[in-house]
C-alpha cells in the first residue's frame, strides 16, 4: 500500500433509529458555533434540536422525523469539526437517511436546504402510506438469498422486499404488515436466530414508497445542488456520485430502493479507504464494518479522543510532506 493509502479515511453517517438523548453534549462543550447550526435547524423546521439533544422528551426523540431531523444535525455539527481539526475524508457516504448528513457536510447541500429536503421527503411517504400498514423487521442469521427466498414465498400476502442488506447475514426486510406477519415465522424456522420488529414509522427503501420517490425527485429539480468536497458513494448504485444530477436521482430513489450496505463497505475497501469515521451518536455502522471488512480502522465521534488521534496523524503527514518538499534542491 502506498504512502498515501494508508491513512486514507472516510466519513460514514448513520440513519434513523441510533439517536438518544443525551447524545453530542461534548459538541457543545467543545465547540461554541454548534449554537448557529441549532439557530438554523429552528429556523428551517421549528424544532429545538439542542433541546432534543439535551433532554429529548424520549417520545420527540423518537418520532422518526424530529430523530432524523436531530441526527442530520448532528452529522453536519460534528462534520465542521472534524474539518476543523484537518480531517479531509477521500469519501463520505450514508446509511438510508444518513444521506443527509453527507450532503450536507459535503457541500452538496446546504444545511438549511438539506433539512427542507429531508423533511419534504418524509412527508411524501408518509401520505402515500396512509392508507397502508407497513413494517420493517431485522433478520439475523440468514444469508441475502435466503430471505430472498423467503420474501417471495410470502408475497401473495402482500408487498415485501430486502430494504437494507447490513452484513452476508444480517438484512432488514420492509412491507405489508400480512406478508411480514407470514414472513417471521418462516425466518425464524430455517434458522434466523435474530428477527426483531423495528419500530419504524414508515415501510423505508421499498416499493410502498416508490410514487412518493418520484414525485421527490421531480420536486428537487428546483433545489440546488453542488458538486461536494469529496465523492459521495451511492448505497444504491455503489457509484461515486459527484454531479448534481447524480445527487438529485440518488436522494429521491434511495427512500424506496434497498440500501446495499455490505457492498458498500467493500467499495470503499476496494477504493483505498482503511479508516472510518463514524458520524453519528453510537458505533452501530463501526460493529457493522468490523464484520466486513476485519482490517478496518474505526473510529467513532462520542470518543473524541480516537479522532484527535487519526487527525494528529494527518497533520503530521502533511507537516513531513511539506518539511521533505521545502528540502528538495
Amino acid at each position: 500500500m502506498s504512502d498515501h493509502d494508508d491513512l486514507k479515511h472516510a466519513f460514514v453517517y448513520p440513519g434513523v433509529g441510533f439517536q438518544y438523548i443525551g447524545m453530542g453534549v461534548e459538541l457543545i462543550d467543545r465547540f461554541p458555533e454548534v449554537q448557529e447550526v441549532f439557530d438554523e435547524a429552528k429556523e428551517v423546521t421549528g424544532l429545538d434540536v439542542r433541546r432534543l439533544w439535551e433532554s429529548g422528551p424520549a417520545e420527540d426523540m423518537s418520532d422518526d422525523l424530529k430523530g432524523m431531523t436531530a441526527l442530520t444535525t448532528y452529522g453536519y455539527a460534528y462534520s465542521k469539526y472534524l474539518f476543523r481539526m484537518g480531517l479531509t475524508p477521500a469519501h463520505v457516504a450514508g446509511y438510508s437517511m444518513g444521506i443527509y448528513s453527507a450532503l450536507s457536510a459535503t457541500g452538496a447541500l446546504t444545511f438549511a436546504d438539506t433539512l427542507r429536503c429531508l423533511h419534504h421527503s418524509y412527508r411524501l411517504m408518509r401520505e402515500e402510506t396512509k392508507d397502508v400498514e407497513g413494517d420493517m423487521v431485522g433478520v439475523v442469521g440468514l444469508t441475502q438469498e435466503e430471505v430472498q427466498a423467503l420474501c417471495d414465498m410470502v408475497r401473495p400476502h402482500g408487498i415485501i422486499q430486502i430494504s437494507n442488506i447490513n452484513g452476508q447475514r444480517h438484512c432488514l426486510v420492509a412491507g405489508e404488515k400480512p406478508a411480514i406477519e407470514q414472513f417471521v415465522p418462516l425466518a425464524r424456522s430455517e434458522g434466523a436466530f435474530e428477527v426483531r420488529a423495528l419500530g419504524f414509522d414508515l415501510p423505508y427503501h421499498s416499493r410502498l414508497v416508490l410514487d412518493a420517490a418520484r414525485e421527490f425527485r421531480l420536486w428537487l429539480e428546483d433545489i440546488e445542488f453542488r458538486r461536494p468536497v469529496c465523492p459521495i458513494l451511492s448505497c444504491i448504485v455503489l457509484d461515486d456520485l459527484v454531479s448534481p444530477k447524480e445527487l438529485r436521482q440518488e436522494v429521491a430513489y434511495q427512500i424506496s430502493s434497498c440500501v446495499r450496505w455490505y457492498e458498500l463497505i467493500l467499495g470503499l475497501k476496494e477504493r483505498g479507504v482503511r479508516h472510518f469515521v463514524e458520524v453519528g451518536p453510537g458505533k452501530m455502522l463501526s460493529k457493522m464494518t468490523r464484520g466486513i471488512f476485519r482490517g478496518a480502522k474505526l473510529y467513532w465521534v462520542e470518543n473524541l479522543s480516537g479522532v484527535e488521534t487519526l487527525a494528529e496523524a494527518h497533520r503530521a503527514r502533511s507537516k513531513a510532506r511539506r518539511g521533505g518538499a521545502g528540502g528538495t534542491d
